[in-house]
């Protein structure tokens, strides 16, 4: 079983989720996960490569 990460997303969500996006964009898509408080923390270093390109809002229903 997967485990629920503090985020309040399930990690078996977030993957299906990426799984589904990448077969209708026809692009890799690798879901992260992390907190709002380790979002706002500069010590990662794939936050920062992350904040460094271009975010896509992703909309739930579409």
């Amino acid at each position: 079983m997967w485990r629920s990460w503090s985020s309040g997303v399930e990690r078996e969500s977030a993957f299906d989720a990426a799984q589904e996006t990448t077969a209708r964009l026809g692009l890799p898509v690798h879901p992260v996960v992390r907190t709002p408080a380790q979002w706002a923390h500069d010590d990662d270093p794939l936050l920062r490569e992350i904040r460094a390109g271009r975010l896509v809002r992703a909309l739930p229903g579409y």
